[in-house]
């Protein structure tokens, strides 16, 4: 690219900018973030003990995921039962402040 040796400053960022995606491309982020990166290692470096405990890891990583989003839900509906509550205690005050007044 020239850059700006015509005095051209848009013209030498868009040559920068096709030079730059060419050699870059752009990433997808939504397709980015749902692919999970698998680490593949050849067999030659292969070791048992580590096999096993990196699967274990994994479970155990899989577990604490599982385990993170039951504890979110329930927290969700604990906040849900709790608004719930409220506006049952707001409608009973107001039914009461209707009744004796």
């Amino acid at each position: 690219p020239r850059g700006t040796v015509d005095d051209n400053l848009a013209q030498g960022m868009m040559e920068w900018k096709e030079l730059c995606d060419r050699m870059f491309p752009p990433v997808d982020p939504e397709g980015a973030s749902k692919r999970r990166a698998r680490f593949v290692i050849d067999d030659q470096y292969k070791d048992e003990e580590i096999d096993v405990i990196k699967d274990r890891k994994m479970q155990e990583l899989e577990q604490y995921r599982k385990d993170q989003e039951a504890a979110k839900e329930a927290a969700r509906k604990k906040l849900a039962q709790m608004k719930a509550a409220q506006e049952a205690a707001k409608k009973e005050k107001a039914g009461a402040k209707a009744a004796s007044g």
